[in-house]
């Protein structure tokens, strides 16, 4: 049995966050799953594991406050998949946490595939950020990161108030997980569909993105944001969105899915 605490729903959250845009795909790339998730069949009449592209982002959070304490974030959503209903929703495929007790209760809670990461944020030159997400397991010593980018946010243009509601994304449908290995208690796994509900609100600005500087011995290759193994290759637009610290997020219940 775990000894990490439980944390239910709904959970309210503040801090800051950064969207990547990606460019449409077509085709999911190589590490849009973690090894642990990756499909291993689909459903013989739905197909739910079909990715259908749409609108992709990465997001990166720093939660400043939430139910299960601070901590950082890096999500991967490629676009839209079928969902059980049938309907294109999107879905989560890849995402670090850098605590286990958000690691635990986001799979627990909501099917969020999350595992554990080491988060850096460097504050450069110019207003910009340098952030770097690394193997939680390596050495901090001698790591390289996994994803590295600068976001550097627009000076000249007002931040402006924003919701996801007016996205209308919906409920937000996420399969059942596997469980993981015995010495990471932390990824638990779970048996059903579920689907929830989710807000992020406050001021935004344009931002825009340049790869971080390359790392003599790192894992990234030149004008590229990932490596392709801890996390997939990166196709994205220059410009992004930050929606600067205070702002909101909210979790809703955990809702079933009729499979």
């Amino acid at each position: 049995m775990s000894t990490i605490p439980d944390v239910p729903p709904p959970w309210h959250l503040e801090g800051e966050c950064w969207w990547m845009l990606l460019q449409p795909l077509q085709t999911l790339p190589y590490a849009a799953y973690a090894p642990l998730e990756v499909p291993r069949g689909d459903d013989p009449t739905i197909k739910t594991n079909k990715f259908l592209g749409g609108l992709g982002t990465v997001w990166i959070v720093r939660y400043a406050s939430s139910p299960a304490g601070p901590y950082d974030e890096l999500i991967y959503v490629p676009g839209d998949f079928v969902s059980p209903s049938g309907a294109p929703k999107a879905r989560i495929t890849r995402i670090y946490v850098s605590t286990a007790v958000s690691t635990y209760n986001g799979r627990k809670n909501w099917n969020v595939p999350k595992h554990l990461a080491r988060f850096k944020f460097t504050p450069q030159a110019g207003g910009r950020t340098l952030i770097e997400v690394f193997d939680f397991y390596e050495p901090e010593e001698t790591a390289a990161p996994f994803f590295a980018a600068v976001a550097r946010p627009q000076r000249f243009i007002p931040s402006l108030p924003f919701t996801t509601n007016w996205l209308k994304f919906g409920r937000v449908p996420l399969p059942p997980l596997p469980t993981g290995p015995s010495d990471h208690p932390e990824e638990v796994g779970t048996e059903e569909w579920c689907a929830f509900e989710q807000e992020t609100k406050g001021w935004v600005k344009i931002c825009w993105w340049e790869p971080a500087p390359v790392r003599e011995g790192g894992r990234i290759a030149p004008g590229e944001y990932a490596d392709g193994v801890g996390f997939p290759k990166l196709d994205i637009r220059s410009f992004g969105v930050q929606f600067l610290p205070g702002m909101t997020i909210s979790f809703s219940e955990r809702f079933a899915v009729e499979e």
